[in-house]
């Protein structure tokens, strides 16, 4: 399995700031078994996706490649169908369910922790958690992306 750690930051300067090499020497908080930087066109097609992702829920990008603006409306949509899911799960969700399971399911509806993985402001950070504490209407840029490789 690969998960891409995307480094994601406020300032275009400070782009460059991880890489294969220091997560390695980080001490592997994600567990992987190796580390490799996705750089030339793999990089590139991988931050156009990335960044083509957010523009279709709405937020703009100016070239699709090197930075993007998150909305509270593009927010909103990322998490729309998965907001749905977890209330009709939960509404037919028994105490005893609730009470007497590990509710990974549920967990993962909520914030899927396999997924992607996005490094900001020093911190490696679950897509959907980042998502929710990103900032909005703030232009952001995009860095490099590390394939972890489990």
């Amino acid at each position: 399995m690969i998960r891409y750690i995307y480094e994601i930051t406020e300032n275009p300067e400070d782009i460059d700031d991880i890489s294969a090499d220091i997560l390695t020497e980080q001490g592997n908080a994600l567990e992987a078994d190796a580390f490799k930087d996705m750089e030339g066109v793999q990089g590139n097609e991988l931050r156009i996706a990335f960044i083509a992702r957010f523009a279709a829920l709405g937020c703009s990008s100016p070239d699709l490649r090197h930075s993007f603006t998150l909305t509270s409306g593009a927010r909103a949509k990322y998490f729309a169908n998965r907001f749905s899911q977890v209330k009709e799960y939960v509404s037919n969700m028994s105490l005893r369910t609730f009470a007497g399971t590990d509710l990974y399911k549920l967990r993962n509806m909520i914030e899927e922790d396999d997924g992607a993985v996005v490094y900001y402001d020093n911190t490696l950070y679950p897509l959907d958690r980042w998502l929710r504490i990103a900032p909005i209407k703030k232009e952001l840029y995009l860095g490099n992306v590390i394939a972890a490789h489990y």
